[in-house]
């Protein structure tokens, strides 16, 4: 039996999600404006032609503001605006060729159904899913082009690698969490919440043109996916003079 794909099951759970809004009923909009920060740890997964690899833990600040329209006691939609910095560059654990080093800044536009509790006093707890359209803000598309000669079992071989990082200027996400949050007084909430992203956009390609023995050129090709589980904590308070629009 094929494995199920994980955006599969993002995708089906976003259609659920739509067809209880549907059956519940709808009350009229409660909009709620919010900013927050915070900061993240996200863990990096790439997918390439020969399966998976693992990338390392990316600490990250970041904050946004987010726009929910309550249609229902239980249920919302909303979107909004998050930037992320990166404090390091990501890494492929185990590869053999340059990584890409850049502190990569990014702006999500993300949209998402949600479903929260509503029985805890000063506790809600939640759960989404959602896509986003993210903008690199630190595109690279300069490759980086590296030459090596070695000997492997009485053959000469020489090889060019060119790889081409960075991600893409913009990229498609889905995303799939949940998370819990305290009112802590003067409306605000501290919250601590995890997401994980699917991605659909090529991030990496790895171009290895070699000769053995003077033969050749050949090519040997990879291209890598990136994919990444976020664990966050933030701060939220209302904006309020949005709620006199």
């Amino acid at each position: 039996m094929k494995k199920t794909k994980p955006a599969l099951i993002a995708l089906c759970g976003a259609i659920c999600l739509a067809l209880q809004i549907s059956r519940a009923q709808v009350i009229s909009p409660n909009p709620r404006f919010d900013i927050y920060a915070g900061g993240s740890f996200d863990y990096f997964r790439f997918s390439d032609t020969g399966g998976k690899v693992n990338g390392n833990a990316v600490g990250s600040p970041l904050f946004g503001f987010e726009a929910d329209y309550e249609y229902t006691d239980y249920y919302s939609v909303g979107g909004g605006l998050m930037y992320k910095a990166y404090t390091q560059g990501v890494h492929i654990k185990g590869a053999t060729f340059p990584n890409f080093e850049p502190v990569l800044q990014t702006l999500q536009i993300p949209v998402y159904l949600q479903i929260r509790s509503r029985g805890l006093k000063k506790v809600t707890a939640y759960a989404h899913v959602g896509g986003a359209v993210a903008f690199n803000l630190t595109y690279a598309d300069s490759p980086l082009v590296t030459g090596s000669n070695m000997q492997i079992n009485g053959s000469n071989i020489s090889e060019t690698t060119r790889t081409d990082f960075g991600l893409k200027k913009v990229f498609p996400l889905i995303f799939i969490g949940g998370g819990i949050e305290a009112h802590i007084g003067w409306r605000s909430r501290l919250g601590i919440s995890v997401r994980r992203y699917f991605g659909f956009t090529e991030i990496m390609k790895v171009d290895v043109n070699y000769r053995v023995d003077g033969g050749g050129p050949f090519l040997a090709q990879q291209k890598y996916k990136g994919h990444f589980l976020m664990l966050a904590i933030h701060f939220r308070h209302p904006f309020s003079w949005a709620y006199h629009l």
